[in-house]
């Protein structure tokens, strides 16, 4: 008992740099030595071609590992991904091909991951963590739990964009609130811009940012958000249009997946279009994405972590109470939920909807907020009567403490996560692919 009350006292002692180093030794720890599936490797994939010979063209790569995450444009094979994102992590291997440093080295795979998402995953975190431990004296110990108890953690730890952009809108939106002099709103416009190009289901949390300076009367700050969010969402649509003669997401072309072989041409799992054309194949996929439903593989939102549900709760409660940064982001969020559940289809055998990762790390400090507001739920006065409520509670009660329940659902998202860490840490990094 008391060298446990040693850890929970040295927990609560701690600073946002310590923070950032935690949340930096998780990822170097954990993240995997090679990809660990069809959509890491595709990403990789362009990479490499892009630092060997300059080119988004994948054919040459597809002969050493293929992956079923590709197009058909022209004759030649490309990649499915952003290409602003492995034009980012590009350099890195460049480096290492002027370093002569084999291009397909495990270590050299950890090391892009460690350098770009696990520094943005620590940076971001270590903010989130300064700002709220202010509240939380003697419970700061949640607070890092919170950190490492979502897919957010999980997905930065491998090859993928929804992690990273997660971190950037998360940096971005901390600058809009705290930092809107000198250059960090210009920063936040261009972190924005390519968190855009990176996933543009980012577009939609954009447009909660954009809606928060409108509400604050900050247009001189919104100018300066959307002017250098263009800035790199103007470099992507032209490299974009140069390849495919339109400005729409390169896998939003049907077309491209036209080729031989191709899982994805006729399995209508490819995003666009109205997917659900009755009420309930709309409810169906709905409770898929929020927690799980016969004929999808994928888990919802709430099922791999529980512990959203209580920032929901939070976030709700402070748009009703009129806070402007609740109602911004629930309203992008909403769009985002409702562009998806109209427009796709979930497909992949991922433990959870990949698309929801970006806005994770925004619910943390509503999730948070929860815990710190006492863990209370109120219901209506006629439940609060009821003989088993009343009888515990008092007959006044029109609250019930949940914060056993909360203290649950943490322990389950902790749980999830860690062994999704595990499952891919081993198949990524005990058994890589070079």
């Amino acid at each position: 008992m008391q060298s446990a009350g040693k850890i929970k006292a040295k927990i609560n002692n701690l600073n946002y740099r310590q923070v950032f180093i935690i949340c930096l030794a998780a990822i170097i720890i954990f993240s995997t030595l090679s990809p660990v599936g069809p959509n890491d490797l595709s990403r990789y994939l362009n990479i490499v071609s892009i630092a060997k010979k300059g080119s988004l063209i994948i054919d040459e790569e597809l002969q050493k590992f293929d992956t079923m995450d590709k197009l058909f444009i022209n004759g030649h094979f490309y990649s499915d991904k952003p290409p602003l994102f492995a034009i980012t992590f590009s350099p890195v291997y460049y480096a290492a091909k002027l370093l002569n440093i084999p291009v397909y080295n495990k270590y050299l795979y950890k090391f892009s991951i460690i350098l770009i998402p696990g520094i943005f995953f620590a940076f971001a975190m270590s903010l989130f963590y300064k700002e709220y431990a202010v509240n939380f004296e003697r419970e700061k110990w949640l607070l890092l739990l919170l950190i490492f108890a979502t897919p957010y953690y999980v997905f930065n730890r491998v090859l993928m964009s929804h992690a990273l952009v997660g971190s950037m809108l998360y940096i971005s939106f901390y600058f809009i609130r705290k930092k809107s002099r000198g250059l960090f709103m210009p920063l936040a416009g261009i972190l924005s811009g390519l968190a855009m190009t990176y996933d543009h289901g980012a577009i939609f949390i954009f447009f909660s940012f954009s809606l928060y300076l409108l509400l604050r009367k900050k247009m001189k700050d919104l100018i300066l958000l959307i002017s250098f969010s263009l800035l790199p969402v103007s470099a992507h649509v032209a490299i974009v249009y140069q390849l495919s003669g339109s400005i729409l997401p390169l896998n939003m072309h049907t077309e491209f997946f036209d080729y031989p072989g191709s899982v994805w041409f006729n399995s209508g799992e490819l995003t666009g279009g109205l997917k659900h054309t009755t009420i309930q194949s709309l409810s169906g996929y709905i409770t898929a994405l929020l927690f799980a439903s016969p004929g999808y593989q994928s888990k919802g939102l709430f099922l791999t972590a529980p512990i959203l549900i209580f920032g929901f709760i939070q976030m709700i409660r402070e748009a009703r109470a009129i806070k402007l940064e609740a109602i911004s982001l629930l309203s992008g969020i909403f769009l985002l939920f409702a562009y998806y559940a109209l427009f796709s289809v979930a497909s992949g055998g991922d433990y959870v909807v990949r698309w929801f990762i970006i806005f994770m790390p925004l619910c943390l400090p509503y999730t948070a907020g929860f815990y710190e507001a006492g863990c209370v739920l109120y219901m209506p006065l006629s439940l609060s009567r009821l003989p088993f409520i009343s009888k515990a509670y008092g007959p006044s009660c029109r609250n019930i403490k949940v914060r056993g329940w909360f203290n649950f659902a943490l322990i389950i998202s902790l749980s999830i996560s860690v062994l999704y860490s595990f499952i891919s840490w081993l198949s990524g990094g005990f058994t890589p692919l070079f």
